[in-house]
């Protein structure tokens, strides 16, 4: 098991958003990704399932015409293929 400390993990960029890859497995990557007030990821279609675990702070997450506002604690899924529950 891979613990990970977001904490020391972090870094900053005043221009950009930052991110971390903090486990690689054949099946998975972990990449934290840390955001300053006004940075984003430009929209784009990932080519991946993505989970996004938001620890702080609050922001706006875009899906196609869809937007969500977010905040701590939330926890935003976007799988390429629809999964059962």
């Amino acid at each position: 098991m891979t613990a990970i400390d977001f904490g020391t993990e972090r870094t900053y960029d005043d221009a950009n958003f930052s991110t971390v890859e903090v486990f690689r497995s054949e099946q998975m990557k972990v990449v934290c990704g840390y955001f300053e007030p006004g940075q984003f990821i430009p929209v784009h279609a990932p080519s991946s399932d993505v989970l996004i675990d938001i620890r702080s702070g609050t922001g706006l997450v875009r899906d196609g015409d869809t937007e969500h506002r977010v905040g701590a604690r939330d926890v935003v899924a976007r799988f390429l293929h629809h999964r059962p529950v």
